[in-house]
């Protein structure tokens, strides 16, 4: 991912589509939109919809703030362990 990509993807695809949806549910076009402090999300990326409100999370967070760095992987990958041990036992 650049920044020009991410960048073209919120301008083009994102916002159509946001806006889309919320006139479709009767809301107002107001939105925030939580993004991680990865370099290729611009940071002036809205500077063209003030009706949308960009909020970076802090460095260093996004593996506590996002479900699937949790719990989920970690469990997943002792589960494949357990059953490719028991595979190896058997054979």
């Amino acid at each position: 991912m650049t920044e020009d990509y991410f960048n073209e993807w919120f301008n083009w695809f994102f916002i159509p589509d946001l806006f889309k949806y919320l006139d479709s549910l009767g809301l107002p076009r107001k939105a925030l939109v939580i993004l991680d402090n990865a370099p290729v999300h611009g940071r002036y990326v809205n500077e063209d919809w003030p009706q949308v409100e960009l909020m970076f999370l802090p460095p260093n967070v996004t593996s506590v703030c996002q479900p699937m760095d949790q719990c989920p992987i970690k469990s997943f990958k002792s589960h494949y362990l357990r059953i490719l041990m028991q595979k190896v036992i058997e054979s």
